[in-house]
């Protein structure tokens, strides 16, 4: 079968780990990748992970954001750009009536504040949103990223819950959610090769379709039991001609530099006493469940030679700013690195 449409999906922190080699063997050769939400509400713990690793599997990447209706438009804007990482498809905007589940996890967790949680519930329950308020959002996407950013949505929620003006949206690249509910993917990989969503007025094409949340995920590499599958509006080399050429920024390096070996998760973290060469940063508990990029390069070796350091790196936040640290860590396996304990996300 000759595919006329590229195959791609979207994930967030609810795949768990995933092996994008075994992604891109499937096919798949773009993902956006969930980063942020409302005005500083929730930030996807598997963001960098993730993107990284889909670019090192030759995998496309875009971030996204869920909207959430009250939130400042321009917080919104600001919060994706301090939390993601670039990629070769424009910032995504999700636009959707607020799911049921999502109100309840709010509750459930007690992290949101809870003026927020009363202001979901009732947008829930009777509420409506605020197409000025998108478009103020999508304004400042473009303004912060220097792109037209794609607007996600269905046809339930860009209709009926979206209220007001939206004939700007047309001049903005569209990206509908609209499903088949079949489990046979394969087949409806097929079926749908040549096929056309039903669009909400004033979008009169489409640039991306999510058109299952059905995949399985072990198929795709995820841990998660189901995975979403997109088609882009053309093939892989329309993609390719499209997309592939705005530059990445690359993920940050150590002093004297380095390249890239792994992506992985701290997990385990504790505070050793070890030495610090080039002043590389302990960071204890601060970095549990943080995002680890690390590099193959040695950088110290004990006078014993029984030791060997190397380098690492992660970000994370101190008072809501971002602060990228260095530290060591002892051997590049996941065993025992440093006292840090590791979760393997595979090579990059």
């Amino acid at each position: 079968m000759t595919m006329m449409r590229a195959l791609g999906t979207d994930v967030s922190h609810w795949q768990g780990v995933i092996n994008w080699q075994t992604m891109y063997g499937q096919g798949v050769r773009f993902a956006f990748i969930k980063a942020t939400q409302g005005d500083g509400d929730f930030q996807d713990p598997d963001h960098f992970v993730n993107t990284v690793n889909a670019q090192a599997a030759g995998i496309l990447t875009a971030p996204y954001h869920f909207y959430v209706e009250g939130d400042s438009p321009a917080g919104q804007a600001q919060f994706l750009k301090d939390h993601s990482q670039p990629g070769q498809l424009p910032p995504m905007l999700d636009v959707e009536k607020p799911p049921l589940g999502q109100v309840v996890n709010m509750i459930w967790t007690g992290e949101t504040p809870r003026e927020k949680v009363g202001r979901a519930l009732l947008n829930y329950l009777t509420g409506d949103g605020n197409a000025a308020n998108v478009k103020a959002t999508v304004l400042a996407m473009e303004g912060l990223f220097g792109r037209k950013p794609l607007i996600y949505s269905n046809l339930d929620s860009w209709k009926n819950w979206l209220k007001g003006d939206k004939s700007w949206a047309g001049n903005y690249p569209f990206f509908i959610a609209g499903y088949w509910y079949s489990k046979w993917y394969e087949w409806l990989i097929g079926y749908l090769n040549d096929k056309n969503p039903v669009l909400p007025a004033p979008f009169v094409t489409w640039k991306f379709w999510q058109f299952t949340a059905y995949a399985p995920g072990a198929k795709f590499g995820a841990s998660s039991a189901s995975l979403d599958l997109n088609f882009y509006n053309g093939d892989e080399a329309a993609l390719l001609a499209e997309y592939d050429s705005p530059p990445v920024t690359p993920p940050p390096v150590p002093p004297g530099g380095g390249t890239v070996m792994r992506v992985a998760k701290c997990i385990q973290p504790k505070i050793n006493a070890r030495p610090q060469p080039n002043k590389l940063q302990d960071s204890g508990d601060l970095f549990k469940d943080q995002t680890i990029v690390y590099f193959p390069e040695k950088i110290w070796k004990s006078p014993d030679g029984k030791e060997e350091w190397w380098p690492g790196i992660t970000e994370h936040l101190i008072d809501g700013e971002p602060l990228i640290a260095y530290f060591a860590y002892k051997h590049p396996d996941f065993a025992n690195v440093g006292g840090f304990g590791l979760q393997d996300i595979g090579e990059a």
